[in-house]
């Protein structure tokens, strides 16, 4: 019998750690997993431009810019066609381009140019001269010049791979069209003989050193600085590299075109801003009923009122309340969708949260103590304010932790109410836009996952932020 018993606590306490060990582990998968999309992305970008190594110009930037540039952006530069460098950093910099007066030839001759429009549009220089280094200035110099202090090179993509049409036709249904570095490499390196190895038509794959020769012969191509190739048929190469997903100037930087650029600089004071002022409707008015239903109320009709109702609507789906919010504060009261429309929204969705937690605290304090101190002499609410309060406090602030949580991850309850202006919300009746509202519109609108990810990581490092700041304040009270 005693073997057997100790049998099953053997078999039970295996079941336990195993269950505990494997939502550890799912847990810390989950997180990883978030950690690492926020802070790494992968660039795929399919181009018929690829690196090129002997080009006649050198090219060089300040901070936050492209790895490389193609042959189209180069030329949009140099044109005076950029003037913000969202569509290449992904922020809001002004564009400013200085070219070496000496190679404005060859950059006229090397991307089919105008040496007039380059030098309408650009800034000459002679080398030498002091040049500041911050985001969007682009250099272009010779070859041979130094490298301007301060500035980091950037890769050129002016090379094209041109074919024969035969090789991009239409072949049992397939058209060779893009290639991979893989096969491109392979291509180039010569152990790619006929082009239905990669994917093409039933055709002999040879180089060919002319564009006439391409133009003759099926399935020629060709590989070279591309003067001119508007008309030419060409590959395109998908290019893959991986990149730090999250930066200061992201997390700093203000968001641009509702979010299409830019950082989340200005969101995260918004949400920050949000989960202040609904833990200031929520934190009163919770604390204040939990107080109310353990001290005060009596076993009857109305505590059974009240406690059911504070049940219900911790149940509530939170969208259910952002169509409440939508009827009284934007439409009944007229405060548009704004911070304070969305923020007492999320306040009222937390009071059962704060009720609950603050019940559960106020219930484990010694009611002898609470006996004592009103037999000494002190009212209730002396008694509460100095006795049940103080030593409740761990389990009432780790109620405001989990509601200051759940404020910051809200989506639902904002939809309807707060609005999307990314810009800071300079009083309680402008749009604001919420970390978590922002990572549904990047998903949503097809701005980006990796945006979402970087975003995401912010909202765990900003909720980490307001519960550390919970905890200290309340180690501080407590001293």
């Amino acid at each position: 019998m005693v073997d057997r018993r100790k049998q099953h606590n053997a078999i039970a306490l295996l079941v336990i750690k195993v269950l505990s060990f494997s939502t550890i582990l799912l847990m810390a998968l989950l997180l990883g997993y978030l950690v690492f999309r926020g802070l790494v992305r992968t660039d795929v970008t399919v181009s018929a431009y690829l690196p090129t190594e002997h080009a006649p110009f050198r090219v060089y930037s300040g901070a936050s810019q492209p790895a490389s540039l193609d042959r189209k952006q180069l030329q949009d530069l140099l044109e005076g066609n950029l003037y913000r460098m969202r569509t290449l950093s992904g922020y809001d910099d002004p564009v400013t381009v200085y070219v070496q007066s000496s190679i404005v030839d060859a950059l006229s001759s090397s991307l089919a140019l105008d040496a007039a429009t380059i030098k309408e549009n650009t800034t000459l220089y002679t080398p030498g001269e002091k040049l500041s280094s911050k985001a969007g200035i682009y250099v272009f110099t010779d070859p041979a010049a130094a490298k301007p202090s301060g500035f980091k090179p950037i890769g050129v993509r002016n090379t094209v791979v041109q074919v024969n049409p035969s090789v991009t036709a239409l072949y049992n249904n397939k058209k060779l069209s893009i290639l991979s570095e893989e096969q491109l490499s392979a291509l180039l390196g010569g152990s790619v003989t006929n082009w239905s190895q990669i994917g093409g038509p039933d055709l002999q794959a040879h180089a060919v050193a002319s564009s006439q020769a391409v133009t003759s012969q099926d399935g020629a191509y060709r590989v070279y600085d591309n003067v001119d190739a508007s008309d030419a048929a060409t590959l395109q190469v998908r290019l893959q590299h991986t990149v730090a997903n999250l930066s200061w100037k992201y997390i700093f930087a203000p968001s641009v075109q509702g979010g299409r650029y830019g950082g989340v600089g200005t969101i995260i004071i918004n949400t920050l801003l949000m989960i202040l002022l609904s833990a200031l409707l929520a934190t009163p008015i919770g604390i204040g009923t939990a107080i109310y239903l353990v001290e005060y109320a009596k076993q009857g009709r109305m505590r059974m009122i009240i406690q059911s109702a504070v049940d219900l609507l911790a149940s509530v789906p939170s969208i259910i309340y952002g169509l409440f919010g939508m009827l009284i504060f934007v439409q009944f009261l007229g405060w548009s969708f704004s911070l304070a429309s969305g923020s007492l929204t999320v306040g009222l969705m937390i009071i059962p949260t704060i009720v609950r937690t603050s019940q559960e605290a106020l219930k484990q304090v010694d009611r002898s103590i609470i006996d004592g101190s009103i037999a000494l002499g002190a009212t209730k609410i002396e008694t509460i304010g100095k006795i049940c309060l103080p030593s409740a406090r761990d389990g009432i602030v780790s109620g405001l932790i989990l509601a200051i949580g759940r404020a910051a991850g809200e989506t639902a309850a904002l939809l309807y109410t707060i609005g999307s202006g990314t810009d800071v919300a300079h009083t309680l009746l402008s749009p604001a836009r919420s970390l978590s509202m922002h990572i549904y519109l990047l998903v949503v609108e097809g701005k980006g996952l990796e945006g979402a990810f970087a975003a995401s990581l912010i909202l765990m490092i900003v909720v980490l932020f307001t519960n550390m700041v919970a905890k200290v304040l309340s180690r501080k009270e407590k001293r």
